[in-house]
């Protein structure tokens, strides 16, 4: 099973690529207009899907389902078991021949990959509205993309700091992914210039610097994973939706609050992370601000320094969705009932972004 997956991975992205130079050929739907998501494009991704999984009609899941959905979304979208991730931030200051960039950093990924197997190295590369917009010339792709607002008010500040290009780039193993990061930036020296970089780590039984487990009610399993990150249809099928934002948590005042106070502002158990009864926990607790069950697939991991330093949480979330990010926002900043998540009297965001994650499909149509 394992080396399946890794022929399917490997050569599902060849694959696409001769797929994309078919139809810009016009050998695919021809050379004037007609629907760029069509029966021509589902046959290719089904037969593809089908030759790389090992199976047939009878066995194979059809064109849409979970598995073919996730077959040509970005590898690090659905992804587990990541002990490290290295976030890079970016303005793109030169546009020409970036899909030719694109194309060197995904066949540095893969040769890394193939290097390395057992490392679990894997990537998503994103997007923000405007970049989207230059890159594609297409107003119809990512059509719930905006530019991230600054949300609240006061002492409660959700800070915009929109940028161009994300590259969120995890392993198991910390020696891979730096090699990854060192190439990515060598890669697009010239076109981009990096505005944030945040080495992450999962700290212990996968909990935040506050002391809570993070991602307690995150999907489990491959087709929920899927179906929380990835829009399963039309042009944008395999892609996916992104709000990041680096919280810097105040860990000196918040070690000081008794861990009773501490649970009822959560919203759950220190210990276990158990979610408390509504009378047992404070009616604006984290849970209550921020609780999407399955409707979203969060992948955040804590960063920092010990000699007082930034130390807090990179809290990342992909979603078939942007909207269902943005309430969650709206919540916490109190622009729903005018009341704040409490959690927020102990960690304040300082960077905000949105983000569309192209299926590889659509990145390698770049140019």
């Amino acid at each position: 099973m394992l080396i399946k997956n890794i022929w399917l991975k490997q050569n599902l992205s060849v694959f696409l690529i001769l797929v994309t130079l078919l139809i810009f050929n016009g050998l695919v739907m021809g050379d004037h207009g007609g629907d760029h998501g069509g029966d021509d494009l589902e046959k290719i991704f089904t037969d593809s899907y089908r030759k790389g999984a090992g199976c047939n009609d009878k066995n194979c899941p059809p064109f849409g389902s979970t598995n073919s959905v996730a077959a040509i979304a970005q590898d690090g979208i659905i992804s587990e078991n990541s002990k490290f991730s290295i976030i890079l931030e970016a303005s793109i200051t030169n546009y020409q021949n970036f899909g030719k960039k694109i194309k060197e950093f995904q066949d540095i990924l893969r040769s890394l990959q193939r290097r390395y197997p057992q490392a679990g190295l894997c990537s998503v590369v994103a997007f923000g509205n405007n970049a989207w917009k230059v890159l594609t010339n297409n107003d119809q792709s990512a059509n719930q993309l905006k530019n991230f607002v600054q949300r609240g008010k006061g002492e409660f500040i959700a800070p915009s700091t929109q940028r161009d290009i994300l590259f969120h780039l995890q392993c198991i193993q910390m020696d891979v992914l730096f090699s990854l990061a060192l190439y990515t930036n060598r890669t697009f020296t010239g076109s981009i210039k990096i505005e944030e970089e945040v080495h992450c780590f999962k700290w212990e039984e996968s909990r935040d610097f506050i002391g809570f487990i993070d991602g307690t009610v995150n999907p489990v399993g491959a087709a929920n994973r899927t179906n929380a990150s990835l829009v399963s249809d039309g042009q944008d099928v395999g892609g996916s939706y992104i709000m990041s934002q680096r919280f810097r948590h105040e860990l000196d005042r918040w070690s000081k609050v008794p861990v009773m106070i501490q649970e009822q502002i959560v919203g759950r158990t220190k210990d276990n992370s158990t979610i408390l009864p509504r009378d047992q926990r404070d009616p604006n607790a984290h849970v209550a601000k921020t609780f999407l069950g399955n409707r979203v697939l969060r992948k955040s991991m804590p960063y920092g320094v010990v000699n007082g330093g930034d130390i807090g949480l990179y809290f990342i979330s992909y979603s078939h969705h942007l909207s269902f990010m943005e309430d969650q926002l709206k919540s916490m900043f109190g622009e729903l009932n005018g009341q704040f998540d409490r959690l927020l009297n102990y960690t304040k965001p300082v960077t905000g972004s949105y983000w569309y994650a192209p299926s590889l499909v659509q990145l390698n149509r770049l140019n």
